[in-house]
């Protein structure tokens, strides 16, 4: 458990550069932002105020936006390394999706070349190659499980096994929605900010 370190050390703007491995969609709207939905981009902008700056390996798209309600980064220092949109339920989409981790991984592995820490976000396809990549290079990381961490009836059994992956093979603190959860050295309970200082402090007037 050498390569565990605390979530104080990871953000430290010493470390210059933060790779994110996120499966949640990404747009460039008509002036050239970046976009995303509201509540990432909130968390995403708390995590860029730590470092120089920040790559996000996530899909994107370069026009067009969802018809969701979208917000763009406050923060000048995140960029993005697109990766072709992947998943899906029947076993057609299945077979496709593995051809399209062998294209994440590689670019994941460039990626893992350049960055000083990872955060990997969980649960979702990409995020388990991150996890595998954490591992061979030996890059400092956190991960979040966005999830509901307690074991529910209607749970999706790639879930269960991405946590047990997590239980089993993650080297590295990883943050889980949870309230029940007695903190190990891997797993502690975490909440995401949801607002930024000034909307909080409005409310408070």
């Amino acid at each position: 458990m050498d390569n565990i370190v605390s979530i104080i050390d990871l953000l430290n703007k010493d470390k210059k550069i933060l790779g994110i491995i996120s499966d949640s969609d990404h747009y460039y709207d008509h002036n050239g932002n970046l976009c995303t939905y509201p509540l990432l981009a909130k968390q995403f902008d708390s995590i860029a105020k730590n470092y120089h700056k920040v790559i996000i390996c996530t899909p994107c798209l370069y026009s067009g936006l969802p018809g969701e309600i979208y917000s763009n980064y406050r923060q000048k220092n995140i960029s993005v390394l697109p990766v072709p949109f992947g998943g899906g339920n029947s076993l057609f989409k299945k077979f496709i999706l593995f051809f399209k981790m062998l294209h994440w991984y590689r670019v994941l592995r460039k990626m893992c070349k350049i960055v000083d820490i990872l955060h990997i976000r969980l649960p979702d396809n990409i995020g388990l190659l991150g996890i595998l990549l954490a591992y061979i290079y030996k890059i400092p990381s956190f991960g979040i499980y966005t999830g509901t961490w307690s074991d529910y009836r209607s749970e999706p059994r790639t879930y269960k096994l991405i946590k047990f992956i997590i239980k089993t093979f993650a080297n590295f603190p990883v943050g889980v929605y949870s309230t029940t959860l007695n903190s190990s050295e891997i797993l502690f309970k975490n909440v995401s900010p949801s607002y930024y200082k000034e909307e909080i402090d409005d409310e408070k007037k």
